[in-house]
């Protein structure tokens, strides 16, 4: 099997001069590296000057390899191969041929472009590889079909929204913005509270800064980096079942409140973090990033935003994506 310098031949002072400039220059190679390394120059000139008299691109491969080298996580065996590409192949996926024909190419590449190591591991490194990859696989798939049933009932959580109550939401919401402006307390008088419920909202010179639920306001609030003294506080008695929704809307009436992106759970019966609702869609339809944009702009579904999350009502997503995957299904 013939290698790149086999196929060019010797090396000419003019190529060497071209290595140099790329080297000085510290030129950029689209599809290898920003930042690339005097041998991706070498290879570059090389397989320029091949083309240059025979047609031939064998960059192309180089780029191919280096794809392969960032993506494929070969150095770690099949395992490392099954965790970077399990997420775009479905059930009916081949591993094991799959993973042999990834190091039947890295061992070629590494002989074609006369490469000793990658990563630390030679060509009869990733040969063990081979051997034992049929013990692992089977411990993986072992391990992947409890992934799924972990999977399945993580997205079973999400959809809890049926029977929710929007309305009777709406109601404590409305009401508790205006308990919560209307009056006020100081942190000594959490200690007289009976114990219930709370949503409580942290106040500093009039302006709503942090929001919580719990069962004991007194201890939330010595719990804050700020001194509970310095500051009033809102306390609104809610039912179980609305707490986080109500959070949710009082942290979004309130834009100085420090939200975080971790307030929107999967068990959130109204509103949806967006990753975690493109999660589900993928696991049970297919929808990917671009769909899922695609169908909120169609049907100009609201946005919120809370500590660098996205934030969407789960109802009014899932009927949108019932709707676009009736169309799909038509066409």
């Amino acid at each position: 099997m013939e290698t790149l310098k086999e196929i060019l031949g010797c090396q000419s002072n003019t190529q060497q001069q071209q290595i140099n400039f790329l080297l000085e220059n510290r030129t950029s190679i689209l599809g290898v590296s920003y930042i690339a390394t005097e041998y991706d120059y070498e290879i570059f000139v090389d397989c320029m000057t091949i083309y240059l008299t025979t047609g031939k691109n064998y960059f192309e491969r180089y780029k191919r390899l280096y794809f392969s080298i960032q993506n494929h996580q070969l150095e770690k065996g099949i395992k490392g191969f099954y965790k970077s590409q399990k997420s775009f192949h479905t059930s009916e996926w081949n591993i094991m041929a799959a993973f042999e024909e990834a190091i039947a190419s890295r061992i070629a590449d590494m002989h074609f472009f006369e490469i000793e190591t990658i990563n630390g591991c030679r060509p009869q490194d990733y040969e063990a590889f081979l051997d034992k990859a049929h013990l692992e696989l089977n411990a993986i798939l072992e391990a992947s079909v409890e992934e799924r049933d972990e999977e399945k009932a993580r997205i079973e959580k999400y959809f809890n929204f049926t029977d929710f109550d929007q309305n009777q939401l709406e109601y404590y919401y409305k009401d508790c913005i205006q308990t919560l402006e209307s009056r006020s307390y100081q942190v000594q008088d959490l200690a007289h509270l009976e114990k219930s419920n709370y949503l409580i909202v942290q106040y500093s010179r009039g302006i709503a800064i942090k929001i919580g639920i719990t069962h004991q306001p007194l201890q939330w609030a010595h719990k804050l980096e700020e001194a509970p003294e310095a500051s009033t506080y809102g306390i609104y008695q809610v039912p179980e079942d609305y707490c986080k929704e109500l959070k949710v809307k009082v942290c979004l009436h309130y834009p100085t409140i420090e939200g975080y992106s971790s307030m929107v759970q999967m068990t959130n019966k109204m509103y949806a973090n967006f990753k975690q609702a493109r999660n589900v869609y993928h696991y049970l339809n297919g929808l990917n990033l671009a769909h899922l944009k695609r169908i909120i702009e169609i049907n100009e579904i609201k946005q919120h935003f809370i500590g660098g999350a996205t934030i969407i009502e789960k109802a009014v997503l899932d009927k949108a994506v019932k709707k676009f995957l009736s169309i799909e299904n038509k066409a």
